[in-house]
C-alpha cells in the first residue's frame, strides 16, 4: 500500500520535497521502525532512500510501480529526514 501511495503522489505531480507528503512519509518511517525494531536516525532514514536507488533489486521494485519512483522516494525521504527527524 505504501509503494502504491508513493507512486500515486508522484503521478499527481507532488514534489518530493513537499511537506504535504509528511503524513505519507511518517507512515513509511513508522513501517521502517517496525521492520528494523528500532527508530532510524535521520541519517539512516535518508540512507535507506539512497539504498532504494543504489540497490538494483530495490530500484527495480520501486520503479516497477512508476518509472523514477526510487529516485523520487529517496529525495522525499531525505527531505523528510531533514525536516522532521533532524
Amino acid at each position: 500500500a505504501l509503494r502504491r501511495d508513493f507512486a500515486e503522489a508522484m503521478a499527481q505531480g507532488d514534489e518530493a520535497g513537499d511537506p504535504a507528503l509528511d503524513g505519507l512519509l511518517k507512515r513509511h518511517y513508522d513501517w521502517v521502525e517496525r521492520t528494523w525494531k528500532a527508530p532510524p536516525s535521520a541519517d539512516a532514514y535518508a540512507g535507506l532512500g539512497r539504498l532504494y536507488v543504489a540497490n538494483p533489486e530495490f530500484k527495480a521494485l520501486y520503479d516497477s510501480s512508476r518509472p523514477g519512483l526510487a529516485e523520487w522516494m529517496a529525495e522525499a525521504m531525505a527531505a523528510y529526514a531533514r525536516r522532521a527527524l533532524g
